[in-house]
């Protein structure tokens, strides 16, 4: 008879932010993105969005390179990252 035990060390919860709010209207322009995108990986701000906090993902790299024995960016992908952040925040009243 085969089993599985399984244990939850920590909870990883999912977040949800409206994407109709002005700031994320802009992010996603700068970005040229015209929908909001879901991943399937956990990031921390979920636990600041679990207070009503309105929360996105953005910046540079890919989640392939994220979290490994080699983990990196590369320099342009870092440039093109501070670019969108300075549009961002000059945009700003």
């Amino acid at each position: 008879k085969a089993s599985l035990d399984y244990r939850r060390d920590a909870e990883c919860p999912a977040m949800e932010t409206q994407s109709d709010l002005p700031w994320i209207q802009k992010l996603m322009a700068l970005s040229r993105q015209k929908k909001p995108l879901g991943v399937d990986y956990f990031c921390d701000a979920a636990f600041i969005a679990q207070n009503g906090t309105p929360c996105i993902v953005f910046g540079p790299g890919s989640i392939d390179q994220a979290h490994t024995a080699d983990e990196w960016i590369s320099i342009r992908s870092l440039e093109h990252c501070v670019e969108k952040y300075l549009q961002f925040f000059r945009s700003l009243p």
